[in-house]
């Protein structure tokens, strides 16, 4: 591996302790190390807590941060409506995860910030899993345009419930999806 990144051995090393932490891979008792087997429910419970923590911030923003976020992601859902309209799940995907990560803005909180990024690294598959055919972007901009609604018009409460009831509906999807392969 140092071989074929030109690396040194210190960096892939400590790369490789990281990425055991996180539960990433395994070292072999014999030496080396294997690639963790993909645990779909664990997955899915820290997409879950992604949710809470995004909730969480909105429920703990002031008025001047949710109109920060407005003034941000109002041309991310011009964007959003643009890659459904035109079928790139790529762009959608990337402009999905733009608009969640602002949602985390709203409420400055470092430990937070790392509890956050830390789910996020866990769960972006599910991301591809949830978001790809026409009608399941259609069904997520309009859920986006709601939580944003309910913001601009300061009901945060409702922007809670929309958010939550979005992420129910993803984790719902991709569930379903899982059991059809």
């Amino acid at each position: 591996l140092s071989q074929r990144l030109n690396a040194s051995r210190t960096p892939i090393r400590e790369a490789l302790i990281k990425l055991e932490l996180l539960g990433f891979v395994q070292r072999r008792p014999a030496g080396g190390w294997d690639v963790s087997a993909l645990d779909v429910e664990q997955s899915l419970q820290r997409y879950e807590i992604k949710a809470m923590i995004e909730a969480y911030a909105v429920l703990r923003s002031t008025p001047a941060s949710r109109e920060a976020f407005l003034q941000k992601v109002r041309p991310i859902l011009v964007e959003m409506r643009r890659a459904a309209r035109a079928g790139d799940y790529d762009a959608y995907r990337d402009l999905d995860l733009e608009f969640h990560d602002s949602l985390l803005c709203m409420h400055e909180n470092q430990f937070i910030a790392e509890m956050y990024v830390e789910s996020i690294k866990h769960v972006r598959w599910i991301r591809k899993m949830a978001i790809s055919p026409y009608l399941q972007m259609k069904d997520s901009l309009a859920d986006h345009t709601r939580i944003v609604e309910a913001l601009a018009a300061h009901d945060v409460v409702r922007a809670v419930d929309e958010l939550v009831a979005h992420l129910e509906r993803l984790l719902a999807k991709v569930r379903q999806d899982i059991m059809h392969k």
